[in-house]
């Protein structure tokens, strides 16, 4: 399935209009019915447009899964039916299989206002806005007292993915999504986020609290390593490696 399981809800005009990060009401009477509605759409239309779709879960999986999420409706406010459709398309085992809130407006999901990247060391603060920019270099080490390996690991059932590498480059998009961090149960209130850091040598914890929506991050390459408008990047005071000197262009080389 190359298309986006959220392509699929928004043909059907079946995403409902986003609420603010931070009023995460449960779904009303009306919404619950058009939610399952959604979901028999899907039950129908996935296996029919992957290859496919059970090469890796199986259908027993799948009808369980989709009854999971139709029964606990009437618990779920609209962003934690979306992270669990995001773990619906996750089971299907493969990274164009996804809803994904970081391509598609609809979702409308918000983030923080840094930018994390996991590298060996950890999971570490590679961007920030100008008023957050003293967090540049800081190693994340908890998110609302919850340990990051914790943390990741409560959000690994929400990443499409082909392999590991999947793992390690969505973990930190998801970590700044307050609607993933609060669906996963990391966090209770969407509009402030404690996190642990450490930097120099010292901890701290701060709390942040949206920043707007997510930007949407749509075509084939990678615009993640773009810098946004009034943001700082820990990248300006390092040369800029080659791979990333002509990041809108897809296919070139350099001798």
């Amino acid at each position: 399935m190359r298309a986006s399981l959220s392509a699929f809800l928004i043909v059907a005009g079946l995403l409902a209009a986003p609420v603010k990060a931070q009023t995460p009401h449960t779904l009303d009477t009306a919404s619950v019915r058009r939610w399952r509605e959604d979901l028999a759409f899907l039950r129908k239309e996935m296996p029919s447009h992957h290859a496919n779709l059970f090469h890796q879960m199986t259908s027993v999986q799948f009808d369980s899964a989709l009854n999971s999420i139709s029964a606990r409706l009437p618990t779920l406010a609209r962003h934690q039916v979306i992270v669990e459709l995001q773990k619906l398309d996750a089971l299907v085992g493969d990274g164009h299989s996804a809803v994904a809130p970081w391509r598609d407006s609809v979702i409308a999901f918000h983030t923080l206002p840094i930018t994390l990247y996991w590298f060996e060391e950890g999971i570490v603060v590679r961007a920030a806005d100008s008023a957050h920019a003293n967090l540049l270099g800081a190693r994340l080490l908890a998110i609302n007292g919850v340990p990051v390996d914790s943390a990741a690991a409560r959000i690994r059932p929400v990443i499409s993915r082909d392999n590991e590498m999947g793992v390690r480059a969505y973990t930190p998009v998801f970590m700044v999504m307050p609607e993933i961090l609060q669906a996963t149960g990391i966090v209770p209130d969407m509009d402030r986020i404690p996190l642990t850091v450490e930097q120099d040598g010292k901890r701290r914890t701060v709390t942040l609290s949206p920043a707007g929506l997510y930007p949407i991050m749509t075509g084939d390459i990678d615009r993640s390593w773009m810098k946004r408008q009034g943001w700082e990047d820990a990248r300006e005071k390092a040369p800029t490696p080659l791979w990333l000197t002509d990041p809108t262009n897809m296919y070139w080389f350099r001798y």
